[in-house]
């Protein structure tokens, strides 16, 4: 889950350069224990809307956050397979259709 921000430069609502900030939820089974991870995570980006026409729009977004209970490894468990970063990227490119 990804609940953002978004508040643009310009004349047009909803249109042209924006700056972005950002939270990052979510969890994941861990591989050698039977529990959840769950983390959270804030961030910033920067990006452009543009309409393409009426109905029409495309995004697109860079920036990246900062995992805000980042553990290093070896801390818990030395058994540890895969560790969450404790910076994330947050890129995309969006086409959505406008209502």
């Amino acid at each position: 889950m990804l609940p953002y921000y978004r508040y643009y430069f310009g004349k047009k609502r909803n249109n042209g350069f924006f700056l972005e900030g950002h939270s990052v939820n979510f969890s994941r089974e861990t591989y050698l224990e039977d529990a959840n991870e769950w983390r959270v995570g804030l961030g910033i980006a920067i990006g452009v809307k543009v309409a393409l026409t009426i109905s029409w729009s495309i995004d697109l977004v860079v920036g990246g956050g900062f995992n805000l209970n980042y553990e290093p490894e070896g801390k818990k468990s030395e058994w540890k397979i895969v560790s969450i970063p404790e910076v994330y990227p947050r890129l995309g490119l969006f086409i959505a259709k406008r209502f």
